[in-house]
């Protein structure tokens, strides 16, 4: 169990920190327009692929107007010399209505999901994470601070108060 708690650590670790610095990007599945293959609560981790390695049945990841889509390529045309993808989600009958191309020579593909991530991703983002993670344990430390504090302050009166008895019986057997 510690050592399963251990190497998730290290990987959300990798993730979070060293990750972007080679341009994995990581986004929670929030709809599920792509199951089975991706289902709502999982993490999707990207990474940036040059477009000519960028294939047929690849998942990728693409932003329009709206939010970020994730979803799979089914077919690619050229059009006056540039790539452009038409792609559909799994769960969806139909293609997406718009092609979608590239900013650059770069596509973000999916190249990792991790299931029900999301979800933890999505709490640690709310109010209630920070109540959780924060406040809660804040309360608790600085209640045993407090306590430790009260117990000292508790000790010393009561030393206080032995060592004025100690001094009043000897005045009293001089």
């Amino acid at each position: 169990m510690v050592t399963g708690i251990l190497i998730l650590a290290i990987f959300l670790f990798i993730f979070m920190f060293i990750g972007p610095r080679f341009g994995w990007e990581t986004h929670p599945v929030l709809s599920g327009s792509m199951e089975p293959a991706l289902e709502v609560g999982g993490i999707i981790v990207t990474k940036p692929e040059k477009l000519e390695n960028i294939q047929k049945g690849d998942i990728i990841t693409f932003q329009t107007e709206g939010p970020k889509v994730t979803h799979r390529i089914v077919d690619i045309k050229e059009i006056e010399g540039e790539r452009w993808f038409q792609t559909k989600g799994d769960a969806n009958k139909e293609p997406d209505r718009d092609l979608v191309s590239s900013q650059g020579d770069v596509m973000r593909k999916v190249f990792l999901y991790l299931p029900y991530l999301g979800f933890a991703a999505q709490f640690m983002q709310s109010k209630w994470a920070f109540i959780v993670l924060v406040g809660i344990p804040s309360v608790i430390l600085i209640g045993w601070l407090g306590k430790d504090v009260w117990e000292g302050i508790e000790e010393e009166r009561r030393k206080k108060r032995k060592k004025e008895e100690n001094e009043e019986d000897r005045k009293e057997g001089e």
